[in-house]
């Protein structure tokens, strides 16, 4: 039988989901640097 410790799972997912902004935010950021880089370009 294994033991679920509840509130480490939690804290994990939080985490988780902390990196998956961090990384949402930093892809928008080089969407818009890549615009930029285009439209220099044109």
């Amino acid at each position: 039988m294994t033991f679920l410790n509840i509130h480490e799972l939690e804290r994990q997912g939080a985490d988780i989901q902390i990196k998956i902004e961090e990384l949402e935010q930093l892809n928008q950021s080089m969407r818009e640097r890549a615009k930029m880089n285009d439209d220099a370009i044109a």
